[in-house]
């Protein structure tokens, strides 16, 4: 496709889930991006749907003792995520001592973050403090 004018790049769309680029001064482009954003909010209505069944299953693996592990398993798994995402945070705004905390395995009782955990642009801890010049995080 070769590279783009600075004055072109404020036109275009880039969609991360498919790699495709949209011209916002093309119809056609403009159609197909609305077309797609309304396919993902039909997907993300029967994401809903999802959720409220599995809350329903939660409640009912309450009653049933041998599903109560399933759900514990999910809560460590947020927590973990949770704990990733703050690590994130802290690296980008320069919080050394909460990178510290959140790296300690013991402080995190074997939830602590995972040094290559990514945002949703496939940024680390490491890219982040870098743009944000956080030199004693680097």
């Amino acid at each position: 496709m070769g590279t783009l004018k600075d004055e072109e790049r404020v036109f275009m769309v880039v969609d991360k889930d498919t790699g495709k680029v949209y011209d916002l001064r093309n119809e056609r482009h403009i159609e197909k991006l609305t077309e797609t954003e309304i396919a993902r909010s039909s997907l993300a209505n029967k994401d809903k749907d999802k959720l409220k069944e599995s809350e329903n299953e939660r409640q009912s693996n309450q009653k049933n003792p041998k599903s109560r592990k399933s759900v514990g398993w999910n809560n460590w798994w947020k927590k973990k995520l949770d704990n990733d995402m703050e690590f994130l945070k802290a690296a980008e705004i320069g919080d050394l001592p909460a990178l510290n905390k959140y790296l300690d395995v013991q402080k995190m009782k074997g939830q602590q973050a995972d040094v290559n955990a990514t945002t949703l642009d496939d940024w680390t801890a490491l890219h982040l403090a870098c743009r944000a010049g956080h030199v004693q995080i680097v």
